[in-house]
């Protein structure tokens, strides 16, 4: 018995749409290997940095250990504003005015109106401030408010070879270093805070006799 025509275009359409449906499974299949590689790997790298310990916290060290082998720069140091960077906060008027646009000052510290920031004085008038204990290492900006916790990198063995110092805590001051608190919007900056000219004013870093300005 042969078949009808109708029969054979029904079937031509079965193969014809069996045959699509088979290529694009084939063909999610290939994608699916294909990315199966990174998707793991990426699950992998992902995993690998959620178990990888958060970096270390170093702890002070105090000026009276900087100052055993930075003693020329410890004396200079001692005699600028920055040693005794905590009496301005002491010293100010409760009615201090600033432009009100800028920042507005209260009891504990400045709000900064354009960021709405909040700022406590002591953070940049101490070293190693803590907001929940309200103490300081230091009463002023000293060595390590500049050049970062030294209890690690403060030994000797490590001092001597910058890239083990940097890795253990030492900061190289930069501008941006300063302009934490020497801030382009700070009320209290008298005049536009200029990095090179103000940089060497921190401390001595050679003595006269060996060229220093």
């Amino acid at each position: 018995m042969g078949l009808s025509e109708r029969d054979v275009n029904l079937m031509e359409r079965t193969f014809l749409v069996t045959g699509v449906f088979l290529a694009v499974i084939f063909s999610i299949l290939c994608l699916a290997l294909l990315l199966w590689p990174a998707a793991g790997f990426a699950a992998e790298t992902k995993s690998a940095a959620e178990a990888k310990p958060p970096a270390a916290k170093h702890e002070f060290a105090g000026t009276d250990k900087c100052k055993k082998c930075h003693k020329l720069q410890f004396e200079t140091w001692e005699k600028t504003k920055h040693a005794t960077a905590v009496n301005t906060v002491k010293k100010m008027p409760k009615d201090l005015k600033v432009d009100p646009e800028v920042a507005v000052v209260t009891d504990t510290g400045v709000q900064f109106v354009k960021t709405g920031e909040f700022k406590t004085c002591l953070s940049c008038h101490t070293t190693g401030y803590d907001e929940k204990t309200g103490k300081a290492v230091h009463e002023g900006v000293s060595c390590e408010a500049c050049h970062g916790a030294g209890a690690d990198y403060g030994k000797v063995a490590i001092m001597k070879n910058r890239e083990k110092a940097v890795a253990a805590g030492l900061t190289i001051p930069t501008e941006a270093t300063c302009r934490q608190c020497h801030r382009a919007d700070n009320p209290f900056e008298k005049e536009k805070f200029n990095f090179d000219k103000r940089k060497g004013k921190v401390h001595e870093h050679k003595k006269k006799s060996e060229g220093a300005k």
